[in-house]
């Protein structure tokens, strides 16, 4: 099974290129980091993915179906988006913030059902913030407002995951903790987590797969193993980089 499938996708912004038929297939319980310079275009493919923004060319599939056939719920139901910043409506609870995602499982006609507001609670706890249920979400800090927007992420229930920056805002132990503990859930699960990352060194560290966008419509992918090299992430960031090596985890570092 694929989760999420683009062929031939065509993708531009401003002029510039940022995938010319670009080939993608993540599997369930693969973690995909997308990298790339500032300005390459990478927010952009995350939309795209989601299907907030047409292509030029090709397609999107989800689980098998093609993406701008499906109806907005049923969209809803197969893939989620975090966005790098993300708009809570004024005077909004938490909790009710985190409800707002489970709206494509929710009937039309008969609000959200005790199911749903368990899920609620379970996604605010697995992100630390339960006890900020009842605080309206512009009283919130930053990283406080992100583990909330994670945990809207969570509640939503997907099978696909798009992530852009997930660990902005957040302290060094509350990102260690969403990487491992969060991803290795969601693996688990066989959900598909493809995500923008700015921390090279996080995205290695806990991605199996690498998508390098390299400014001029080009990419570069596959394992991480096999795509993160010196050569490689030099040329991607336009700087030298040096390889470091602690035990059996590798670094790289500005030279």
């Amino acid at each position: 099974m694929i989760r999420l499938e683009v062929q031939c996708l065509n993708l531009q912004i401003g002029g510039q290129k940022i995938c010319d038929n670009l080939t993608l297939k993540v599997k369930p319980g693969e973690v995909w980091s997308v990298l790339g310079r500032n300005g390459v275009g990478k927010t952009t493919l995350l939309h795209t993915l989601a299907g907030l923004r047409d292509p030029l060319g090709g397609q999107i599939k989800l689980d098998g179906l093609a993406l701008n056939s499906l109806a907005t719920k049923a969209r809803g139901q197969k893939v989620s988006i975090l966005f790098q910043q993300a708009q809570a409506p004024i005077s909004t609870r938490a909790y009710d913030f985190v409800m707002s995602a489970r709206h494509p499982w929710i009937s039309r006609w008969a609000g959200p059902t005790r199911d749903d507001q368990d899920i609620v609670v379970e996604s605010l706890s697995q992100m630390g913030v339960e006890a900020l249920m009842h605080r309206d979400v512009d009283s919130l800090s930053g990283g406080e407002r992100r583990r909330v927007e994670l945990a809207a992420t969570v509640a939503q229930n997907a099978q696909t995951i798009l992530l852009d920056e997930p660990v902005n805002h957040l302290d060094l132990h509350y990102q260690i903790n969403l990487l491992q503990g969060a991803l290795k859930k969601w693996r688990a699960e066989g959900r598909a987590v493809v995500m923008v990352m700015h921390d090279l060194n996080l995205a290695i560290r806990f991605s199996d797969h690498l998508l390098c966008l390299c400014g001029d419509g080009s990419t570069l992918q596959g394992e991480t193993s096999v795509v993160a090299t010196t050569e490689n992430l030099s040329t991607l960031l336009r700087y030298p980089l040096q390889e470091l090596t602690l035990g059996d985890r590798s670094f790289f570092i500005p030279t």
